[in-house]
């Protein structure tokens, strides 16, 4: 952020962890870093490196878009 590239809410948004909606649960996380970013559905952020590998499931979206919802299925007598 800091190059003026992007703008804070135009296509990320930058939280400190204390900062961050309480409906994500990562406020109390140790796992979590002192300060997050959270891009919009459909967006990625990654670095212009020459041996790139390509993630085609990522995780860290925000919660509430549509794209993060998943379903989970059980049958049988262990269930």
């Amino acid at each position: 952020l800091s190059s003026g590239k992007v703008e804070n809410g135009e296509f990320l948004q930058v939280y400190l962890k204390e900062k961050l909606p309480e409906r994500l649960h990562y406020s109390d996380s140790s796992r979590i870093p002192p300060i997050i970013g959270m891009v919009g559905e459909g967006l990625l952020v990654r670095q212009n490196r020459t041996n790139k590998q390509e993630c085609y499931g990522d995780h860290g979206y925000d919660n509430l878009f549509f794209s993060m919802r998943s379903i989970f299925i059980g049958h049988g007598p262990r269930f």
